[in-house]
């Protein structure tokens, strides 16, 4: 057998075999483009579905933020605020505890009992989220720091929703912030007692 011939074979062999691969690498390079610079089809229906920093809306929506607005008009250290994810209503001025106890107050006990009244057909997530100024917390406190008072009072508050049997467990959840999120300056005592507060959120389900 020539051994040329045999040389130019074996080379012909490699150059098929290259040219394979080759055009294998570009047929999946191009799948790979067309994977990422389209999203899965769960994602476009997400972006479709749920379309972002929009306030939820609809006539139970608005039913709900009348009804409890009442309340706020007959309590003046309750406020409500319309929010991308839902409503939120703040308990203002130690409103539901006494200062540097967690237990809930009998007239936080009425009002959120008012609250609760009104929202027995709420289906969607209920945030309890609960926030101090930045006093420390005193001697006579037994918590150490304003982030566990504040996460034993947001626990107060969903303890008592859930003990009511009206909402799913699964729907409720507790936050202590401490002085992490003051709504105002902590620069006089009517700013100081506006920062401590407990909010309660009502997420509106996405449809």
């Amino acid at each position: 057998m020539n051994p040329s011939r045999s040389l130019d074979t074996l080379l012909c062999i490699f150059l098929i075999a290259f040219v394979a691969m080759f055009n294998a690498t570009v047929i999946d390079i191009r799948k790979c483009k067309k994977h990422l610079l389209s999203p899965p089809s769960g994602e476009r229906f997400y972006r479709q579905s749920h379309p972002a920093e929009k306030v939820p809306s609809g006539i139970p929506f608005a039913r709900r933020e009348i009804d409890i607005k009442k309340i706020t008009e007959e309590n003046h250290e309750i406020v409500t605020d319309n929010t991308a994810e839902g409503l939120k209503i703040v308990f203002e001025k130690n409103i539901l505890f006494k200062s540097g106890k967690e237990d809930i107050t009998p007239k936080g006990i009425a009002v959120l009992d008012k609250i609760i009244e009104n929202i027995t057909d709420f289906s969607g997530n209920i945030r309890i989220e609960g926030h101090t100024d930045n006093e420390p917390v005193t001697s006579a406190c037994k918590f150490t720091s304003n982030y566990e008072l504040s996460m034993a009072r947001a626990l107060s508050v969903a303890s008592y929703f859930a003990s009511k049997g009206k909402f799913h467990s699964d729907h409720l959840s507790a936050i202590g912030y401490g002085e992490l999120r003051p709504r105002f300056p902590n620069d006089s005592p009517a700013h100081r007692a506006g920062n401590r507060r407990v909010e309660i959120l009502l997420i509106e389900e996405k449809k």
